[in-house]
């Protein structure tokens, strides 16, 4: 009867998942598998970083559960960085240890079955060293050859050229040229923002509708929209606007060199262009004729900021960020919300939360409950952590004691295992603080419990007889957000966060954020979570 096999795959971002990085992995995976006569019961994998640990990864539980139930005899991996990132090494040793708990093998597509023994241990640990210090010394070389390059007035040569270039050559000889139709329309842009030539100055907003009603060419790294295509957006004319490469400096990082051959645009309207650009910024932050109480704190149903709407003297509104961008872009289609509406139902629950005692408490203690649920996963890590260290510390004690019949020869070798035990008891231990202190901050005590009721009574006072600035006080030094979503019925719901800090303290108070029990209360269409 073949054995159970199951393929683990992980990549670190969605991005590598589409490219390349899931797909190259199952295939080593399966050929491997074929190979040596696996039968692949399953297929797991993640889109997450090497630092977060196996077991509370959303695949790595799924893993383990079948390694609980010993529901799997071959456990195969990529390569042995698909375990772990290079600085956590202590989580190879774990995933060996629960795999070999489990009665099953351990395999690597590149290098095959591993070793599950202490020695066994030791020469993963070594390969995984070897290999995670070639590739910083790689990185090193990497970056110290680009920044020569970059000192040198060169390209360095990463990505797409920047609009209004072409790619010369190829490599290290590869250089910038200007694209003379593309640098045509650097210099429109420059003309049209500026208000060169006695025109008026152009909006970025419409400048983006000018180029793309005239079917002007977007860049090629523009990401398209999914209906419409590819459209001039406000943040690539901004970007265009800024490029230093254009009055011909050449930038990487913060290496600027001259490079006068690839100017396109002349130093002083430059400037002026840099000029406007901060005075234009200035302008849109201190412009408001209406004073919102919840300003960037309201996120629209499709997950956008809203922002405040004037739209008759006496009619103010939330609207969606989304509709200030160009017609191309526009796929909102959440109404507005009336500001008097919101706030008054924001400012009635957050005076109820911190006034109402009996209400506070209870919505601590479903957080307290909501806390215990998400260190589950750490705890175990802290107890399984706490065990490898006690068996090290064992295995140190032990190999100490056979220093004095030892030859010299398999003193070396002693001396050798306990140094690499020494090192990986040391990492333990740096974990195991690190995790008891994230679990101890996690908790809410009864100790914190009363210190965030003795908060909000503070804050009680403040609010029961609170002018606008005070309440804009208020929420801002409780963070209070509101999150609009529609219901299955279709209504507009908004869901009440705010973290609880004492009045003219500097640092929160380690709860994270307070959800208030439900509630019936509505107002117009607008009916809160609280």
């Amino acid at each position: 009867m073949s054995k159970r096999a199951i393929l683990y795959a992980r990549v670190s971002t969605a991005h590598q998942a589409d490219a390349w990085g899931l797909d190259a992995q199952f295939d080593a995976m399966r050929k491997y598998a074929a190979l040596h006569g696996f039968t692949i019961i399953t297929e797991i994998s993640d889109e997450v970083s090497g630092t977060v640990s196996l077991r509370e990864r959303s695949g790595g539980q799924q893993l383990y559960s079948y390694l609980d139930r010993k529901a799997v005899d071959v456990v195969i991996f990529h390569r042995l960085d698909r375990i772990t990132r290079d600085e956590d090494l202590i989580e190879i040793h774990i995933a060996r240890r629960d795999i070999r708990n489990a009665n099953a093998e351990l395999h690597f597509a590149d290098g095959g079955k591993t070793d599950l023994s202490m020695w066994g241990s030791a020469i993963d640990h070594i390969k995984a060293l070897g290999a995670a210090e070639e590739r910083l010394k790689i990185k090193a070389r990497s970056i110290g050859g680009r920044q020569a390059k970059a000192k040198s007035g060169a390209w360095v040569g990463q990505g797409e050229p920047p609009y209004g270039y072409n790619r010369d050559g190829h490599g290290k000889a590869s250089k910038l040229v200007i694209n003379e139709a593309q640098a045509a329309i650097v210099k429109r842009i420059f003309d049209l923002y500026t208000g060169n030539n006695g025109n008026p100055p152009v909006a970025l907003k419409a400048i983006c509708v000018l180029l793309t009603d005239e079917g002007v060419p977007v860049p090629s790294t523009t990401k398209p929209h999914p209906r419409i295509g590819r459209y001039w957006q406000k943040r690539l004319v901004q970007i265009i606007l800024s490029r230093v490469i254009y009055i011909g400096k050449m930038q990487y990082g913060d290496i600027i060199t001259d490079a006068p051959h690839l100017a396109i645009i002349d130093p002083a309207q430059f400037e002026a262009a840099q000029a406007l650009r901060s005075r234009n910024r200035y302008k849109e932050r201190n412009s408001h004729r209406h004073h919102y109480l919840m300003t960037s704190r309201v996120f629209c149903a499709c997950g956008r900021r809203m922002m405040g709407k004037n739209k008759a003297a006496d009619y103010q509104y939330y609207m969606c960020s989304g509709n200030t961008l160009i017609k191309y872009a526009r796929t909102c289609k959440e109404p507005y919300v009336r500001a008097k509406t919101l706030d008054s139902i924001v400012w009635d629950w957050l005076s109820s939360l911190l006034c109402d005692t009996t209400k506070l408490i209870a919505a601590l203690e479903k957080i307290a409950a909501e806390r215990i649920s998400t260190l589950a996963p750490r705890r175990t890590r802290y107890e399984h952590l706490q065990t490898h260290i006690t068996k090290l510390e064992k295995g140190i004690g032990r190999n100490v004691s056979l220093y004095a019949d030892s030859t010299e020869i398999e003193l070396k070798i002693l001396r050798d295992e306990v140094k690499r035990q020494s090192a990986a008891l040391e990492s333990c231990r740096a974990e195991a603080a690190i995790l008891a202190q994230e679990i101890e901050q996690g908790e809410i005590s009864q100790a914190e419990q009363a210190a965030l009721v003795r908060s909000a009574a503070a804050y009680c006072e403040l609010i029961k007889e609170a002018d606008r600035e005070t309440k804009k006080y208020c929420l801002q030094r409780l963070n209070v957000e509101c999150h609009l979503s529609r219901n299955p019925d279709g209504q507009l719901m908004a869901k009440l966060t705010c973290n609880l800090t004492p009045p003219n303290t500097p640092d929160l108070l380690p709860l994270g954020r307070i959800y208030h029990p439900p509630s019936k209360r509505s107002s117009g269409q607008i009916r809160a979570i609280l």
